[in-house]
């Protein structure tokens, strides 16, 4: 599911979550400002701490952004920390310019690199859910 944050300035909190209605069980991409501009900025919108508790106490299965990556530089990278230890996948880079908030049947095909924890990816969204479009 693709949420509209497009509105925040800097780091996306639980207060910027809060009313989005995700529900546990959505793999949830947050658009931000970042799709719209230069997502190699140092000044990326990102997610905060806070924000990555709120989304793992959801239980989701993942989190994705499209900034290059989900925190800036907060010491010892909490927000990938909390969404991994509750079993989140994390994407990172996505190109959400043109992507409606919604939900979408999401592929994503990383690349197989042995001994590696993360790869490149192609993502891809399709618009309506599964069961929408198993009909």
């Amino acid at each position: 599911r693709v949420v509209d944050l497009t509105a925040v300035t800097d780091g996306i909190g639980k207060e910027d979550l809060q009313g989005l209605d995700i529900r546990s069980g959505e793999f949830v991409l947050l658009k931000t400002r970042n799709s719209a501009g230069d997502r190699s900025s140092p000044h990326f919108i990102y997610l905060k701490e806070d924000g990555a508790r709120y989304l793992a106490s959801l239980g989701l299965p993942g989190v994705g952004i499209d900034a290059l990556g989900i925190e800036r530089d907060q010491p010892g990278h909490p927000t990938h920390l909390i969404l991994m230890n509750s079993g989140a996948l994390i994407v990172e880079g996505l190109a959400l310019h043109d992507v409606s908030p919604g939900r979408y049947l999401m592929i994503a095909l990383p690349l197989k690199i042995r001994d590696a924890d993360g790869a490149p990816a192609r993502v891809v969204l399709i618009e309506g859910d599964l069961a929408s479009l198993m009909g």
